[in-house]
């Protein structure tokens, strides 16, 4: 448990953009009424999140049978799980951690996990986060390269493939819409959805959720429950499995969940995601046993209504996925997950 005072939690994550940590009012709301972020739809009970868990397994497999990769690494030491999960339940709110506004950065054919110093190699990919994210970054140099997050400390990379409308780039949407006066921007969510302690998100980790050389649907098995498309304002309740037709605000939104169970060695594997697993019945299995926060990348895209023809720089729909690394400011993020996620607290938004 860390024990950093009150004052210095404040002047190390700053008093800009912060709404509230631990029950501190100590920010202020940007000037306007933006929309608020829609909700993350709640888990699926324990029975349904039993029975897609082979639905995960299967995506895993997918995923692992089409992709090359780096040799995987380690955590310093290796061989042995750095911490083991306490298993302890969490009190407090449902809704511990926090949410984080990171707009879109900029546009590369850039992959740093797939093709990690093979700059122009990958197909397009739209960065959230670090500045610095490239196929040659390093984890010093996200760090010290800036960030579009609302925390300066959250030097992350989170990226997913460029989307085209009718064939033309659109690129995550920052700012307001004219036709409605409605705030767009880019979120990031670290929940708890085990309902117990979590451990830190290790320095360097990486994940890849979806699979972009899938032929169909069925080779992305994760559309619909891990990753899923919809509109702004919540229009549309259902976590959809393809991008909608018609959104009556002119944005649709793309969600991408992170697996939360780590093997507690590997900072990375072969096909980039077998080192991480999901949640059975709100635990995680004993191949995976260090329960992490769960991250979430929320996109938001002005599409108009009707929707039109959505495709991505990886292919059609079903070829969606996501990226995360782990280049935060590590300090600062154990701390809010001591003070947010395993105090049971929701710490609101970032912005």
């Amino acid at each position: 448990m860390l024990n950093t005072s009150r004052s210095s939690f404040i002047a190390r994550v700053g008093l800009r953009g912060l709404i509230a940590v631990g029950g501190l009012a100590v920010g202020a709301l940007v000037a306007g009424q933006p929309r608020p972020v829609d909700p993350i739809p709640p888990e699926l009970p324990d029975a349904a999140g039993a029975a897609i868990a082979t639905v995960e397994e299967a995506a895993t497999a997918s995923a692992g049978a089409v992709r090359g990769g780096a040799t995987p690494t380690t955590v310093p030491g290796g061989g042995t799980p750095t911490t083991a999960p306490s298993g302890d339940l969490v009190g407090g709110s449902p809704a511990a951690g926090w949410i984080i506004a990171c707009p879109y950065s900029h546009t590369l054919k850039d992959d740093p996990i797939l093709k990690p110093g093979q700059p122009g190699m990958s197909h397009s990919h739209d960065f959230l986060g670090g500045r610095d994210t490239n196929a040659n970054s390093t984890i010093e140099s996200m760090r010290t390269g800036g960030t579009t997050c609302a925390l300066p400390q959250d030097t992350a990379a989170y990226w997913v493939p460029t989307l085209y409308r009718d064939g033309i780039a659109v690129h995550p949407f920052n700012g307001v819409l004219t036709n409605t006066g409605e705030d767009s921007s880019q979120h990031i969510y670290y929940r708890n959805p085990n309902g117990v302690r979590v451990q830190p998100i290790p320095a360097g980790l990486r994940i890849i959720v979806g699979n972009p050389v899938a032929r169909s649907a069925a080779e992305n098995p994760l559309l619909g429950h891990q990753i899923w498309f919809g509109c702004g304002g919540n229009e549309i309740a259902d976590k959809l499995t393809s991008p909608p037709t018609r959104c009556s605000d002119g944005l649709m939104t793309l969600h991408v969940h992170f697996p939360n169970c780590w093997d507690g060695v590997n900072l990375d594997s072969a096909d980039h995601i077998s080192h991480m697993a999901w949640p059975r019945n709100d635990r995680c299995p004993a191949s995976h046993p260090v329960t992490i926060p769960r991250v979430t990348i929320r996109t938001e895209y002005v599409v108009n209504d009707p929707v039109g023809t959505i495709t991505f720089a990886s292919g059609a729909p079903f070829t969606v996925h996501g990226d995360f690394w782990n280049t935060w400011q590590q300090d600062h993020l154990e701390e809010l997950i001591e003070r947010c996620i395993n105090a049971g607290v929701d710490c609101k938004k970032f912005r």
